[in-house]
C-alpha cells in the first residue's frame, strides 16, 4: 500500500512539477515521467536528458548543417576568425616572429602564442616551431673583378672627337662671320658716322694704313679689281630695253644724258662699255655699285655684285 502510494505521488510530482525521472534516454530524446520522449522540431539532444532550443547562425556566419534532433545547428564563422561566446565572431589572434602557436584558430576557439625560447626565433608569422638564430656571416670582402665594355670606350671616345671636330668648324665659322661682317661694317656707307676707336680698329684689324682711309673708304674693292665676266653677267640683266635697266644706272652713277647717247649707240654692250669707263674713277667700288643697284629697284643685278663684296 505504501509502494504504491509513493508511486502515485511520484507520478503526480512528475506530471505537475515535469521533473523527468528516466536517465537512459537516447539522443534526441529527453525523460519525461518513467519514459522518454522525441525532441519538437527546433530542439536537439545530444545526451538523451534534455531536449535545447536549436542555434541560429550569425549574419556573417555560414551554415553548413542544419539542426537536426541529436545534433544543433553547425555555422562557420568566416577564415580568419573564430566564434566568441556563442555570440560574435572575433579575428583570431597573430602570432608574430618570434612566437609561435600553441593552439591553431578554429571554429569555436581563438589561437594561442607562445614565447619561442631565447636564443630562438621563427620564420615569420603564425609559425608552428622555433629554430635557433643563425650567427651572421663574416662580412668576407670580394674583390671584384674589373670588366671593361670596350664598345662603350670605343663608342664614347668617337662621340667626343665627333663633339671636338663639330665646335670647331662651329667656331671657325661663326669667328670667319663676325670677321666679315666687322669688315663690311668698316666699308660701309656710314662708316664716316662711327668713333676714331672703331675706325682704328677697323685699320689694324684688316692692314689698313689708317683710320682716316678706312673713313674714306678708298681701301674698297674697286669694281676693276672683280672678274670680267661680271660685267657681262650685269649686261645680261640690263641691257634689255625696259624700266630701270642701264640707263638709269648710268644717271645714278651720275652720267649726263649726252654720255648716255653715246653708250646707246652699242646697245648691245651698253652696260659693259658703261660699267668699264665707270671704273676707271677712284670711287668705283662695289659697295657703291651695289647701293645704286638696290637704289633703282634691280636686286636681281645686285645680287650678282654682292658675293665680291
Amino acid at each position: 500500500m505504501a509502494k504504491c502510494l509513493l508511486f502515485f505521488t511520484a507520478c503526480f510530482i512528475s506530471t505537475v512539477v515535469n521533473i523527468p525521472l528516466n536517465t537512459n534516454c537516447a539522443p534526441g530524446e529527453e525523460s519525461f515521467l518513467m519514459g522518454c520522449k522525441s525532441c519538437e522540431v527546433g530542439y536537439y539532444s545530444r545526451d538523451g536528458l534534455v531536449c535545447k532550443k536549436c542555434s541560429t547562425c550569425l549574419d556573417i556566419q555560414t551554415l553548413l548543417r542544419e539542426c537536426i534532433s541529436t545534433e544543433d545547428t553547425f555555422c562557420l564563422c568566416p577564415e580568419g576568425t573564430y566564434l566568441q561566446n556563442n555570440t560574435i565572431c572575433s579575428r583570431c589572434q597573430k602570432c608574430e616572429k618570434g612566437t609561435f602557436q600553441v593552439v591553431d584558430c578554429s571554429h569555436n576557439f581563438d589561437r594561442v602564442c607562445q614565447k619561442c625560447p631565447r636564443g630562438q626565433t621563427t620564420n615569420g608569422t603564425n609559425s608552428k616551431t622555433c629554430f635557433v638564430k643563425p650567427n651572421p656571416p663574416d662580412l668576407v670582402e670580394t674583390k671584384k673583378e674589373t670588366v671593361i665594355k670596350w664598345p662603350y670606350v670605343v663608342g664614347g671616345a668617337a662621340l667626343v672627337s665627333v663633339l671636338c671636330v663639330v665646335f670647331l668648324i662651329y667656331y671657325f665659322l661663326v669667328k670667319r662671320f663676325k670677321t666679315r661682317k666687322r669688315f663690311i661694317d668698316c666699308r660701309g656707307k656710314n662708316v664716316s658716322l662711327l668713333n676714331e676707336n672703331v675706325l682704328s680698329d677697323c685699320a689694324t684689324e684688316f692692314n689698313i694704313a689708317s683710320s682716316s682711309e678706312c673713313a674714306n673708304q678708298t681701301w674698297q674693292k674697286q669694281l676693276k679689281d672683280v672678274p670680267a665676266d661680271i660685267l657681262f653677267e650685269l649686261g645680261k640683266k640690263l641691257n634689255p630695253a625696259f624700266a630701270n635697266n642701264w640707263k638709269v644706272l648710268a644717271g645714278q652713277l651720275g652720267y649726263t644724258y649726252e654720255d648716255i647717247a653715246h653708250f646707246d649707240l652699242s646697245p648691245k654692250t651698253a652696260t659693259v662699255d658703261l660699267l668699264h669707263d665707270w671704273s676707271t674713277g677712284e670711287n668705283a667700288t662695289l659697295n657703291i655699285l651695289y647701293d645704286k643697284l638696290i637704289l633703282i629697284k634691280r636686286p636681281d643685278a645686285a645680287e650678282i655684285v654682292r658675293p665680291y663684296l
